[in-house]
Order: structure tokens, then sequence, then C-alpha cells
């Protein structure tokens, strides 16, 4: 089991520790400055802590050197995110991961020793180009979790109705796996593979970037 920790539980450092989970063979921990975070996830993680990753006491309290790799998705507050990259090098991260907000602030956690930078905004606007190609209303969200992976939502295809994910087996034919659903009230919850599909559903969909693009074509044609 890969061990990760993940610094900054904004939008993204969360979709991240949800998304690892879901795979399974994960165990993932989580520091961030905000207790009610850290609590909502508390159930996910080996470990949480309340830490202010822009101190050096801070990051002292993380282990980070224990981590098959460490995450640093702190948001807006780029001296924090400079700081605590900077810090996980120095300590020994075996390997580091830093999000970026911009070109500028990409350049710097490069110099500071990540190993990888991921700019979601970046990315974000190469994948709406390509849901804006693909031209259809099933297609409800398109995005990526970094590097070479995409994250699609999609309206239940017709076909798919009422059975279930085992028996749909995109995971088989795609290599797409089907994470999560989500209701008309916009409540996500984890994919259940023994619930038939409902027509009112969305199913949330990961893949690395080539199957994606597979499967939108043959379910999400221009």
């Amino acid at each position: 089991m890969k061990s990760v920790g993940i610094i900054g539980l904004g939008l993204y450092g969360r979709s991240v520790l949800e998304t690892l989970i879901s795979y399974g063979g994960f165990s993932v921990s989580a520091y961030d400055n905000h207790m009610e975070k850290l609590s909502s996830v508390a159930h996910l993680c080996v470990d949480t802590k309340c830490v202010d990753a822009s101190t050096e006491e801070g990051m002292d309290s993380i282990p980070v050197e224990m981590f098959d790799c460490v995450v640093v998705a702190i948001g807006t507050d780029i001296k924090a995110s400079l700081f605590a990259t900077m810090m996980c090098r120095e300590r020994g991260a075996k390997r580091l991961i830093a999000k970026a907000t911009d070109r500028k602030h990409a350049r710097l956690l490069s110099l500071s020793g990540a190993d990888m930078v991921i700019s979601p905004e970046v990315e974000s606007g190469r994948l709406l180009a390509k849901a804006i190609q693909c031209n259809n209303h099933d297609v409800v969200e398109l995005f990526t979790s970094g590097g070479n992976v995409e994250i699609a939502a999609i309206t239940v295809p017709r076909e798919w109705e009422g059975k279930t994910i085992i028996q749909v087996d995109v995971r088989k034919r795609y290599d797409v796996n089907i994470i999560a659903t989500r209701d008309r009230d916009g409540a996500l919850s984890l994919a259940d593979t023994s619930v038939p599909l409902s027509p009112e559903e969305t199913l949330v969909l990961i893949a690395q970037r080539a199957e994606m693009e597979r499967f939108l074509k043959r379910y999400a044609p221009r």
C-alpha cells in the first residue's frame, strides 16, 4: 500500500484525497490549517493534523520523509505553497508534487524542489476546449486531476439505464472507471456497482487521457 501525504485541503487537495481512496491501495494523511476541513475527511485518512504549513514549526510536525508521495495542494497562498514545497524537499520527500496557480508560480515551485507541478487552470482551459469540441450535452463536466489523468461527468447513456455498473463493465471495455454518481440535487456518492443506473443520475468517470478520449468518442460523439 502506497502512503500519500496531502498538504492543503481545498477543492483540489480534497479531490486528490477522495480519488486516491476510491482507487484503493493508498493510505492517505491530510494536513491543513482549518480543523473543519480535516474533520470532514478524517474517516478516510490514517492521520490528520491541523498545521500551519507556512511555518517551520508546522512543517516539523509532518513526517514528510515517511510518505511515498507528498502533494502540496495549497491554494492561493503562494508564499506558503513555496515554503512548504521547499521544506518537503529539504526533509527528504521521496516524490513531491505541487499545485501551481499560474505559470510563474509553477516555475518557482520547480525551483523549490517539486518533482512534478500541476497547473489546474491551464489544464482546465485545454479541457474546456475539448468539451466544446465534443459539442454534446451528455458531457456535463470534463477536467483533469493532474498529469495524464482526466475526469468526466456524463449523463447516463440511454443504453445503460436500468443496468448496474458491473453489467456495463466500462472498466474492462474502455479502461474507464466510474468512481461516483451525482443525483438531480447535486449530492455526490461513491459508486455502488450493484445498483441499477438511473437516467436522472450523472456519472463521474476517471481514466488516462487516451482512454477517456476513446470512451467519449463512443458515448459523446461530436
